[in-house]
């Protein structure tokens, strides 16, 4: 084996544990953002009176935001967690006084809440319409959150991997 073949194998070896190494440690530490449309519906919210969405369920520390545009006039809204819906059910009239201060009125809004969850978390939105006529809502609903780069992560370890074998076969095959 001459000192040629024996060069180029092992500087494959070394490029390619090194390409491999970088890319592994890259994936391991840098999330990617990833996103979903969670809710994309419309809905009439009859004349003083609320209107109440199904359960929206976000991905643990996750950020959603909440768009929505109204017909003609403009809505009140709230989300509400799990614990805050739970006194809804059992009386409404207690919850209220809470809210007034709390309410997000608008005709065409874009709304961002950030979630700190210890595990997936569940949303309900209010809407309250206080005139004296129905108005449709059209509301849309993304979650974005991050993860670890898992393809990039096995990736790494493939090229490390196929270094020695790639090295290997330059060495034992005479390939140069």
């Amino acid at each position: 084996m001459s000192k040629k073949e024996l060069l180029v194998g092992g500087v494959i070896i070394l490029a390619m544990f090194m390409t491999g190494t970088f890319l592994f440690i890259n994936s391991s530490f840098a999330q990617m953002e990833r996103s979903a449309v969670v809710l994309n519906d419309s809905f009439t919210v009859p004349a003083n009176d609320y209107q109440i969405s199904e359960p929206i369920s976000f991905p643990k520390e996750s950020t959603g935001l909440y768009s929505f545009t109204v017909s003609e006039g403009t809505i009140k809204f709230f989300p509400l967690d799990t614990a805050f819906y739970k006194t809804w059910q059992e009386d409404r009239d207690k919850l209220l006084p809470m809210l007034t201060n709390g309410w997000i009125e608008g005709d065409d809004m874009n709304y961002t809440e950030t979630v700190y969850a210890e595990s997936d978390y569940e949303i309900r939105c209010v809407f309250f319409n206080e005139d004296s006529y129905d108005k449709e809502v059209h509301m849309k609903i993304t979650v974005t959150w991050y993860e670890t780069n898992y393809l990039g992560m096995i990736g790494g370890i493939a090229i490390v991997v196929m270094g020695p074998v790639l090295g290997m076969t330059v060495k034992t095959k005479k390939l140069l």
